[in-house]
């Protein structure tokens, strides 16, 4: 697959994430898009979707994903985020940290019709927020997280996955299904402040019920050329 690394983008296979203000993005974050001239573009955060909201839609966690660390810079890498360890803690994110620990992306991200259903149903802050904001609006609808390849295998490995509320304040947990039955759990926190790079979503259409406006039709937003 292809990839490239900015400190404005991360590409892989053909899709541009946003990495503009990351530390400051979360999985569904949402706010305004900015596109400051000379500058990456980012999301402007108004607030994240809570961790009660989110346990009640499907979430899908792909990976791991490889990355030649030692191909980029440390301009081109480098951002104030921390990664997840096996022991449950995080440590500083860089470049020279990366290659030392063997460091993994994975992918965390919520689908179109999850999302849509997330915002008219629960989410309600978000969803207005958005409104308000106009063409601006947007979702952080991805989010890419680096861990130790070894716990990154541990999710992957896991026969079920989903969100629910973290153990401590801020972020959100991973609940998974161990491989040798469906009914025992571990729970992995995603803390605030792990995004490496990040989705949004737009929406593309509304509707109005009662005086109140619903999503009726969402679209990606890919980062560009800056």
């Amino acid at each position: 697959m292809s990839v490239k690394i900015s400190n404005s983008k991360f590409v892989y296979n053909g899709k541009g994430y946003f990495r503009g203000g990351s530390e400051d993005v979360n999985f569904l974050s949402f706010g305004k898009k900015k596109t400051p001239i000379n500058r990456p573009n980012y999301l402007n955060v108004a607030g994240t979707v809570r961790p009660q909201n989110i346990e009640k839609v499907k979430i899908k966690i792909t990976g791991p994903y490889d990355i030649q660390w030692e191909k980029y810079s440390d301009t081109e890498v480098n951002v104030g985020i921390k990664y997840l360890t096996l022991a449950g803690g995080t440590f500083g994110f860089s470049r020279e940290a990366a290659k030392k620990a063997d460091l993994k992306l994975m992918k965390i991200t919520i689908g179109e019709n999850q999302l849509e259903k997330l915002l008219n149903e629960y989410a309600n802050k978000a969803r207005r927020s958005i409104e308000e904001e106009g063409n601006d609006g947007r979702i952080a609808s991805s989010v890419w997280v680096v861990m130790e390849a070894q716990l990154a295998e541990i999710i992957s490995n896991s026969n079920s996955v989903s969100a629910s509320v973290p153990i401590a304040s801020s972020g959100f947990s991973i609940e998974l299904g161990t491989s040798g039955s469906s009914t025992t759990k571990s729970k992995i926190n995603v803390p605030e402040g792990t995004s490496f790079a990040y989705m949004l979503h737009k929406v593309k259409k509304w509707r109005k019920e009662k005086g109140e406006k619903y999503v009726k039709e969402l679209e990606d937003d890919m980062q560009g050329l800056n």
